[in-house]
Order: structure tokens, then C-alpha cells, then sequence
């Protein structure tokens, strides 16, 4: 696949996650860290400015910091999401008038996203993933964004592959 093409299909998810991160903070059924997790990997590979800016967010860095450190996910996220999904849920299941199929539909999504979250190992509530940007995000062989042009690697022409040198 042609670089930029593929650069901007990575970018092009990374702000669907975005989004969908976004829309799930409001809506129950809908994940927010599994969305950002998306993202953060869309970025890394098409945006070093936008994965960068994920990174050092004051409310998600952290969590991203642990995931990319070790795969791990604080106690403290996993019990907050686990009563806040469980909550979001539980009320119109309990309490609206909706079709049985629909309400099975959504315990079962939350409770996926409960197992999911509780059989990621869990990071110490002090943890200090690195954060170290040149560590985490690995340099760039193309522009940093999609639009414009960025450093490219010694050598490089723009829409070509970086040689090993």
C-alpha cells in the first residue's frame, strides 16, 4: 500500500476513535478506553503530533502511558468503569420499558466490557509508566501530518520509502 495512503487511513481511524472516545464518556454502551487505545495505535502510525497529544492529555496520558508500558489498566479506571457502566445499564434495564432482546443486548455488551477490563493485568495506582515521547513514540518516515510536510529522514523523498542506511 502506497505510504500515504495507508498514513491516512491510520488517520483517519485515529479521529473515529476520537470521536467514538468522545461519544462514549456520554453514551453507556459505548467504550471510551478501548476507543482512545484504537486511536493511540491509528496515531503512532500516522500522526506523531496527534499520538503525542494523546499522550501527555491530562486525563487520558496515564492510561495511555500504562497500556503502552505494559498492557495494564489502574484499579482505580476498572472499578470506576465497571460502577459507572454497570449504573449507566442498569437503569433502563430495571426501570424503562424496552423489548427483552434489547435489554439482554445491552448487559451483555457491558459485561464484555467488564470481562475485557478486569482480565487486563492492573497497573500499580502509582505507577510511573514512561512517558518519555521519543521513547513511546517511534520517529516518523513520512510527513507528521497528513496535510503539509514534516522532518523527513535523511535521504527521503516525499511518497517514497525511507532506505536503511
Amino acid at each position: 500500500m502506497v505510504p500515504v495512503l495507508k498514513r491516512s487511513i491510520f488517520f483517519t481511524g485515529g479521529l473515529i476513535c476520537v470521536i467514538a472516545a468522545l461519544v462514549g464518556v456520554f453514551l453507556p454502551l459505548v467504550p471510551t478506553t478501548p476507543f482512545l487505545l484504537l486511536a493511540a495505535a491509528c496515531f503512532a502510525r500516522s500522526s506523531l503530533q496527534l499520538h503525542r497529544w494523546l499522550l501527555r492529555h491530562h486525563l487520558f496520558g496515564p492510561i495511555l502511558a500504562d497500556w503502552e508500558a505494559n498492557g495494564a489498566i489502574r484499579l482505580r479506571i476498572k472499578v470506576l468503569a465497571t460502577v459507572l457502566s454497570g449504573a449507566m445499564v442498569a437503569y433502563p434495564i430495571l426501570f424503562r420499558e424496552f423489548p427483552v432482546p434489547l435489554k439482554v443486548t445491552a448487559g451483555f455488551s457491558v459485561l464484555c466490557v467488564v470481562i475485557f477490563l478486569w482480565t487486563r493485568p492492573t497497573a500499580p495506582a502509582n505507577s510511573s509508566a514512561p512517558r518519555n515521547l521519543e521513547v513511546t513514540c517511534p520517529p516518523q518516515t513520512g510527513p507528521d501530518l497528513i496535510i503539509g510536510s514534516g522532518p523527513q529522514p535523511k535521504g527521503h523523498q516525499h511518497g517514497q520509502e525511507a532506505t536503511p542506511q
